[in-house]
């Protein structure tokens, strides 16, 4: 029987390799020049336990089910006995070595692409000067009362509904110091506005409203961490509304498929 491929140039920026030696897949997009690269390497167990990031960036990418599919018998072939009795014998034992060891490393992590390094930062300074406001608030509120005791000594009856004002700031000081910034990718069904109809910028008009959301079909998101995108752990999410931050403008508009980070439970910086 002829061997499947194990090498796919998809696009001129996109490639998918089956390393038959250490039984993992590769997914590379962009090149080590393009800022906003994907490089995924993860174990062929993976995709046939049907739990491949490989296999779902290429589901995200639109490209055709009959690639993926060849890609997915590929996988399941290498993976196979029937391509291991193929190769000389001390080639056998370290092929069958890797698929006892249960305790491999199951995913190689992604390098941190500069436009999410870049909103991630732009998203740590934002939440440094809403922290430092909400010390200031606090200040504020706690010494407006301590002063006008000096002046009416009922004044303190007025800490305790104040004490209210400064338990939820410190809340949101405490949400934001533990905020970890997330990373998804998903296909747009729409962009709305919470407050009406907009135009389209292409037309030349441009209503720009309050509050604009992007609704995304089901997704997952990656934990990033050590400056890096940690495909080993991640969380579904079903079809959702997403509030961004981004400046609204036609590429925004146009996009049918988003890379973002999401900052708080439902606001997110689109990648452009």
């Amino acid at each position: 029987m002829k061997q499947p491929n194990s090498y796919w140039k998809i696009t001129d920026d996109c490639v998918v390799f089956i390393n038959t030696s250490n039984l993992t897949i590769s997914f590379n997009k962009g090149t080590d020049r393009h800022y906003d690269n994907i490089s995924i390497e993860e174990n062929l167990e993976k995709v046939i336990e049907n739990n491949s990031t490989v296999i779902d960036n290429l589901y995200s990418n639109n490209f055709s089910n009959e690639l993926i599919e060849e890609i997915i018998q590929a996988v399941n072939y290498f993976h196979s006995d029937e391509y291991i009795i193929t190769l000389k014998s001390d080639e056998q034992i370290k092929i069958k070595k890797l698929k006892q060891n249960k305790d491999r490393e199951q995913f190689v992590e992604q390098t941190l692409p500069q436009k999410i390094e870049n909103s991630i930062i732009k998203i740590k300074q934002n939440n440094k000067k809403a922290i430092i406001l909400y010390i200031v608030l606090i200040f504020i509120i706690m010494l407006t009362p301590i002063i006008w005791s000096f002046y009416n000594e009922k004044a303190f009856v007025f800490l305790i509904p104040i004490s209210i004002f400064i338990a939820v700031f410190i809340y949101q000081i405490s949400k934001l110091i533990n905020l970890k910034p997330m990373y998804g990718e998903a296909n747009v069904i729409e962009i709305y506005a919470s407050n009406g109809s907009y135009t389209n910028p292409v037309s030349g008009k441009l209503n720009i409203p309050s509050v604009i959301y992007v609704k995304v079909e089901k997704h997952k998101l990656y934990q990033i961490k050590n400056n890096s995108i940690d495909y080993s752990n991640s969380k579904s999410v079903e079809q959702c509304s997403y509030q961004f931050t981004n400046v609204l403008n036609s590429v925004i508009l146009n996009k049918k498929h988003i890379q973002f980070v999401l900052n708080t439970d439902n606001e997110i910086k689109i990648l452009e």
